[in-house]
C-alpha cells in the first residue's frame, strides 16, 4: 500500500511538472537588431593550410567581436583552376547566393580574391567595403589602383634579410635562383625577391 501511495505521489509530481513546463514560456534572448553579414572570399581551396589558418583566425576574431554576425566563406580554388571559366563560375555562385543579402563587409585572402572582389563589387555587393590580407605591397599597388572603400593588412616579405643571412653563411654565393609559381601572389613576391637580390 505504501509503495502504491509513493508511486501515486511521484506520478502526480511528474504530472504537475509537465503541466508547469507546458504552460511556461521558456525565456530566450531576442534581439530585434538584424543580423549583419560578412563574406570571406579565399583565393585558394579549403584544405590548404595557409587558407584554413587565415579563415579560422578571421572567423574566430569576428565571432568574439560580435555575436550578431553571420560569417559566410567562399573558396575560389585559384591555384587549381586559374581560368576565366572558374572566375565566371565563382561570380555566378556568389551572385546567386548573396545577391538578396545585404553584405556589410567582404574580406579577401590573397591577390586573386582581392582582384575578383574589386572587379565584381558593383555587380554582386555594391558599395560594400573590402578588407584584404595576404597581399604584398607590389600586388596591392597593381590590384587596388583606382578603387576606394578598401583597407587591409599587407603581407611583408623580407628578401633582403634572407640574402644577407645567406651571404653571411656563404660569402662566395654568386648565383641565386628565384622560384615562384605564376599566380598573382607568386609573381609579385618573385619580383620583390628579384629586385632585392639585384
Amino acid at each position: 500500500m505504501k509503495s502504491r501511495y509513493r508511486l501515486y505521489k511521484l506520478l502526480c509530481f511528474l504530472f504537475l511538472i509537465i503541466i508547469i513546463l507546458c504552460n511556461t514560456k521558456i525565456p530566450y534572448i531576442y534581439s530585434d537588431k538584424p543580423r549583419e553579414n560578412v563574406l570571406i572570399i579565399n583565393s585558394y581551396q579549403k584544405g590548404l593550410s595557409w587558407t584554413d589558418e587565415q579563415t579560422d583566425g578571421i572567423v574566430d576574431v569576428l565571432e568574439r567581436y560580435d555575436d550578431n554576425l553571420t560569417v559566410s566563406v567562399e573558396y575560389m580554388d585559384w591555384k587549381n583552376h586559374p581560368t576565366e571559366e572558374n572566375l565566371k563560375n565563382v561570380y555566378n555562385n556568389i551572385k546567386y547566393k548573396y545577391s538578396n543579402k545585404e553584405i556589410e563587409a567582404v574580406i579577401t585572402t590573397d591577390d586573386a580574391a582581392l582582384d575578383f572582389a574589386l572587379k565584381n563589387r558593383e555587380g554582386i555587393f555594391p558599395n560594400t567595403p573590402i578588407v584584404f590580407c595576404g597581399v604584398n605591397e607590389r600586388g596591392k599597388t597593381k590590384i587596388t589602383e583606382d578603387y576606394s572603400q578598401l583597407t587591409g593588412v599587407k603581407e611583408v616579405i623580407d628578401p633582403e634579410s634572407t640574402m644577407s643571412d645567406a651571404l653571411n653563411l656563404n660569402p662566395d654565393i654568386n648565383e641565386v635562383y628565384v622560384l615562384f609559381d605564376n599566380t598573382e601572389s607568386g609573381t609579385s613576391t618573385g619580383e620583390v625577391a628579384i629586385d632585392a637580390i639585384k
